[in-house]
């Protein structure tokens, strides 16, 4: 009996930390997209990463961690799709935690949105990361409809955020 009931707290517990972590996500990356966008419109800058974005070499490594970053955060997909009977809980954990340093690592890469295809691929990017931040779990909508079109959104969002990346670098290297 006493036994029962710890576990019954542990179990309650477990639920309760689950749905604070995933506000957490939500709020956090939601703030942080927000001190993108306030920098961006505002035009403050950091002088000193100003200076170093504007080198070809810190460009050509922080995109490809942010290549690293992306196809990394898309194996919680290939896994669901690859082994569909194996469970994935820690991978989504993980999946969600990265996910909510999307604006910091973009940051780090670009305080500018670019120009042309940059400003589509700027908004895929940051705008999955605010699909993600809003999950089912997250504003609490467990509706089937909801969750199938989340989903649907959140992924093909990734893809295209991949495709468009994979172009970027095509083109940086081809006029370089």
């Amino acid at each position: 009996m006493f036994l029962n009931a710890i576990a019954e707290r542990n179990n309650r517990f477990k639920k309760i930390s689950g749905l604070m972590d995933n506000q957490l996500y939500l709020l956090t990356g939601s703030f942080l997209l927000v001190l993108y966008f306030t920098q961006l419109n505002l035009n403050l800058r950091w002088v000193w990463l100003d200076n170093l974005q504007s080198g070809e070499v810190y460009q050509q490594i922080t995109g490809f961690l942010l290549l690293a970053y992306v196809i990394m955060q898309g194996r919680l997909g290939f896994q669901r799709l690859s082994k569909p009977n194996v469970p994935f809980r820690s991978l989504l954990a993980n999946h969600k935690i990265y996910g909510v340093f999307a604006p910091i690592l973009f940051y780090v890469h670009s305080m500018d949105v670019g120009f042309a295809y940059q400003v589509v691929l700027t908004f895929v990017f940051l705008g999955n990361s605010l699909v993600g931040y809003s999950s089912p779990q997250a504003i609490k909508l467990r509706k089937k409809w909801y969750i199938l079109s989340w989903t649907i959104l959140h992924v093909s969002l990734a893809i295209l955020t991949l495709v468009l990346m994979l172009f970027h670098i095509y083109i940086v290297f081809y006029y370089s």
